[in-house]
């Protein structure tokens, strides 16, 4: 993996460096953001905490494109960057809510339709079920 910095501009409002780096990894699949977070830091002389991987595109033909933050203390970069970006370029844990276990409710088996003897017009007793829409379908088109 080689990383070249294309872009290096400084943001007085937001007090943080906006980096642009070209990736080059041909015939690998796309770095893991902290291996780009590290190489980048190295290459800034900077603390690998305060850099934050903010998108990374992979690019056809091996490569990927990446734009980084780089802060100059951790509380501008707590209040500056968005919760999900830090959780994932793992600077903050995700909150989870953990579930309480839920109790295990007996299930029981769905009920069976009841069968019920019917007799019919010609004095035969038939067993069958209380839905009997298709037979009666049936028996009044061969009527």
């Amino acid at each position: 993996m080689d990383v070249r910095i294309t872009e290096k501009k400084n943001d007085d409002l937001l007090k943080r460096t906006e980096v642009s780096c070209d990736i080059l990894h041909d015939g690998e699949p796309t770095p893991k953001r902290d291996d780009i977070r590290k190489n980048v830091a190295g290459q800034l002389n900077v603390n690998e905490k305060l850099v934050v991987l903010e998108s990374i595109r992979s690019i056809y033909g091996g490569g990927s494109k990446a734009i980084l933050h780089v802060y100059k203390n951790e509380k501008e970069m707590m209040s500056k960057e968005r919760k999900y970006i830090l959780i994932r370029n793992k600077i903050l844990k995700s909150e989870k809510k953990e579930e309480a276990p839920a109790e295990k409710k007996e299930e029981t088996p769905p009920e069976k339709p009841t069968e019920k003897i019917e007799e019919k017009e010609d004095g035969k007793e038939e067993k069958g079920t209380e839905d009997k829409g298709k037979e009666n379908k049936e028996e009044k088109a061969n009527e």
